[in-house]
């Protein structure tokens, strides 16, 4: 849900500024956008992150990146277009489910991953 309140958050901040104006706030999006991937990919760009979990979290790691690029695209899309169809409105909400099903996801994985500490710990030490 993290990502739906980003999306809604520029769409609605990008009404306060002039059409004229808006590429100072892209390039805030932008920012926004690297600080919301630059974790994720540090994370899953490290050779030791795989080995000692048997749970799904790289795959999930992987699921949170390429919905944390979607939602890149639906922030430009949604402060580019101006008045925005209802159809993208649609589109939007279904993300936001999306995104919803996926926190209830990492949130039960990272509750079941207590096994993984356990063995973190053996695999470093």
């Amino acid at each position: 849900m993290f990502l739906y309140m980003l999306i809604f958050l520029a769409y609605h901040s990008s009404r306060w500024i002039q059409r004229s104006k808006r590429l100072k706030f892209q390039i805030v999006n932008v920012v926004f956008t690297v600080l919301v991937l630059g974790p994720q990919f540090y994370v899953i760009g490290r050779p030791k992150s795989s080995r000692y979990c048997s749970q799904p979290l790289l795959s999930n790691l992987s699921a949170s990146i390429a919905l944390s690029f979607i939602a890149a695209g639906f922030s430009v899309i949604f402060t580019v277009i101006d008045p925005v169809p209802q159809s993208l409105w649609a589109a939007l909400h279904v993300f936001g489910l999306l995104t919803c099903g996926h926190g209830l996801c990492t949130t039960v994985l990272t509750l079941t991953a207590a096994s993984c500490v356990r063995n973190r710990l053996k695999y470093y030490n």
